[in-house]
């Protein structure tokens, strides 16, 4: 990519979330007012670190394009997030990235098959702080996995279907199935 800088500088006024010495790379996120595509569009392999007080200077080696740009669907990223190589080679949407486990991004693209008005209830109100997704809503359906019990809980009004985690692991198919079928009562 030519005529990019090939450092970034971060100013935090606030504390860094723990781990982010260890990362291999590190992505841009453009705003609708930056550039043609919203999202993240590049990332790059990070070649050094300079900590000066509290400026974080990253110099990359090179940057890429992603296979495809990850839109923001109605998400934002305010400061940084962190996430894996995996994950942001992957993702097409944004909130994938903050997924924490395979069952919630199975979950989220199958949802996303469906609508995309799709709400998250985390178990924090800051993202920084979340560790799992507590439940999915989309339209009058909540879904929620009760991870402890190894039970995903597809709610409609009165109606409850309930199915073995196992099941989104072996058949994601039968899943979304009734995932339609409680849609459609």
């Amino acid at each position: 990519m030519k005529n990019v800088f090939k450092k970034v500088l971060f100013n935090f006024g606030a504390v860094l979330k723990t781990g982010w010495q260890e990362a291999k790379y590190v992505a841009l996120y453009l705003k609708k007012d930056v550039g043609s595509a919203n999202g993240v569009t590049i990332y790059g392999e990070i070649k050094e670190i300079s900590v000066l007080e509290e400026r974080v200077l990253i110099f990359v080696k090179h940057w890429v394009n992603l296979p495809s740009v990850i839109k923001p669907v109605n998400y934002g990223i305010a400061n940084y997030a962190m996430t894996t190589y995996e994950l942001l080679i992957e993702a097409k949407e944004l909130p994938e990235l903050f997924m924490k486990s395979v069952d919630e991004t199975v979950l989220w693209r199958m949802l996303r098959r469906i609508s995309d008005k799709i709400k998250v209830n985390l178990n924090s109100e800051n993202l920084d702080e979340s560790s799992k997704i507590n439940e999915y809503k989309i339209r009058e359906i909540t879904i929620r996995t009760d991870r402890d019990r190894n039970k995903l809980i597809i709610s409609k009004g009165q109606y409850t279907k309930t199915l073995s985690m196992n099941i989104l692991e072996k058949s994601p198919l039968a899943v979304f199935k009734a995932l339609l079928e409680v849609i459609n009562l």
